[in-house]
């Protein structure tokens, strides 16, 4: 079903519209083709934005993505756009993103990288007797999030936080799928954290259990406040194997590299360590950790 119109004499009484200052051409203005092209000018400027790290079609494999700007943390970073990108042919999906560096990438095949992996998705393309036959805009996917704050931490206000956050307050979370596969029996890495952020807490929930015996450290793999790297140093032998929750405030954690939030001395990542392998257990959870960018 199409999205419904407002009724026709509504249509032709309107003026402009309050958000974007487009006007409507009104019945029997002349010069028509003046008007239609004011019309056009202002949705333009409405538009600009949206174009930001658009990728289009150049004819041919080739594709090009526009100029744009984004946040990587608390830097704002540029990609200057670039035209004439080969693409190989015959491919059901090309995921083309750019990657921690900022650099283009266009041969990925498989998939994007997780979620843990520092990374702008753009588009998914697919190509097919020598030419770009679908081009799928996944930029939507940084735009709109759906999960609020840590589970079972409450919002912090103004008067809680002294002002410090001033609504930078920020949050990491993995779910589920993604943060099964790494409950593999070994150590791997959570979260990217960059030298300056101020690492405010951790928290592991486990929603359904593993099946089997599994405690979860979760750490820091590089110095917090010129302390050494310690990968058990917020959450000890959680226990995945058991429905509940686990903060790194809670009694039995190392308190020397988040308590009252600590700044990290150096770039590093949050890691996760498992005694059993359970990537392919009923396991269902996740871990969130919250921060001030630095």
């Amino acid at each position: 079903m199409g999205e419904v119109y407002p009724s026709d004499s509504e249509l032709l009484n309107l003026v402009s519209d309050d958000e974007t200052g487009v006007e409507y051409i009104e019945t029997g203005k002349a010069p028509y083709y003046l008007e239609f092209r004011k019309l056009l000018y202002r949705l333009l400027l409405a538009a600009k934005r949206a174009n930001d790290l658009r990728v289009f079609a150049e004819g041919g494999l080739n594709v090009g993505v526009c100029a744009g700007s984004y946040w990587d943390g608390g830097d704002l970073r540029s990609y200057a756009g670039s035209v004439g990108n080969g693409l190989a042919d015959d491919k059901a999906t090309i995921y083309v993103y750019l990657d921690a560096d900022g650099v283009l990438v266009t041969d990925e095949y498989s998939a994007f990288p997780p979620v843990t992996s520092n990374h702008v998705r753009l588009a998914e393309v697919t190509t097919s007797a020598g030419a770009v036959s679908a081009i799928v805009d996944v930029r939507g996917q940084h735009v709109l999030t759906a999960f609020g704050h840590p589970v079972g931490i409450d919002a912090l206000v103004g008067s809680e936080s002294g002002g410090v956050h001033g609504g930078a307050l920020a949050c990491k979370r993995m779910a589920s799928v993604e943060l099964k596969a790494l409950l593999d029996g070994s150590t791997n890495n959570l979260f990217s954290v960059k030298s300056g952020d101020r690492l405010l807490g951790v928290e592991f929930l486990v929603k359904t259990a593993a099946g089997a015996a599994c405690a979860v450290d979760i750490g820091f793999d590089a110095a917090a406040d010129g302390s050494t790297a310690d990968t058990d140093g917020w959450i000890v032998g959680a226990d995945a194997n058991s429905v509940g929750f686990y903060g790194s405030s809670d009694d039995g954690y190392d308190g020397v590299y988040v308590l009252g939030g600590k700044a990290a001395a150096e770039a590093g990542n949050v890691t996760v360590t498992s005694s059993s392998d359970q990537s392919a257990s009923g396991f269902e959870g996740q871990v969130v950790m919250w921060y001030l960018p630095g």
